[in-house]
């Protein structure tokens, strides 16, 4: 039997701190391999869900990594971004969030360690989250999608990590 066909893992760091990414990033690449495209920040004004948490001025960031690897990794990675996350708390808080995903040819998921009732278990505390599927060029964003992602914040970086996937599964 053949294993799953192998995915673009992606992050979506949002943090109020810009530098913490890079440290965070350090954390990641030996088991994501090297950033191969790295967004630009965004501002992140479109909920105020973390605010108590991590602060106000909140902005995100999307990275995509050289290594791919089959989607059944992708529990494992929530882990070891949860374990990053961790490692820059201050009194308890986070102050940065770091969502682990993938894209490939038809799809953007993220992972979360919070239950909805759109997202499927995969591993103990992991849900994934298909937020938008491509079609006709673009991505298309589900009903419950992220209003940043869902309104097109994104869409430049998610083509472009599209179409970086796409040149690696040809060779």
């Amino acid at each position: 039997m053949q294993g799953s066909a192998p995915v673009k893992f992606i992050a979506s760091f949002l943090t109020n701190d810009k530098d913490l990414r890079e440290h965070a990033l350090h954390l990641l690449t030996d088991r994501l391999g090297k950033a191969d495209h790295i967004s630009e920040w965004y501002p992140f004004d479109n909920s105020t869900h973390y605010s108590a948490e991590m602060g106000d001025n909140l902005v995100r960031s999307f990275v995509s990594f050289e290594v791919l690897q089959p989607p059944e990794k992708l529990p494992d990675i929530k882990a070891l971004t949860i374990q990053v996350e961790d490692k820059f708390r201050e009194n308890g808080k986070r102050r940065i969030n770091i969502d682990p995903g993938y894209v490939d040819h038809f799809k953007i998921v993220l992972a979360s360690s919070k239950f909805a009732t759109h997202r499927l278990a995969v591993a103990k505390s992991c849900y994934v989250d298909l937020l938008m599927y491509y079609d006709k060029g673009t991505f298309k964003p589900l009903p419950w999608c992220y209003p940043d992602l869902a309104g097109g914040t994104y869409e430049k970086d998610m083509l472009e990590i599209r179409k970086i996937f796409k040149s690696e599964r040809t060779v």
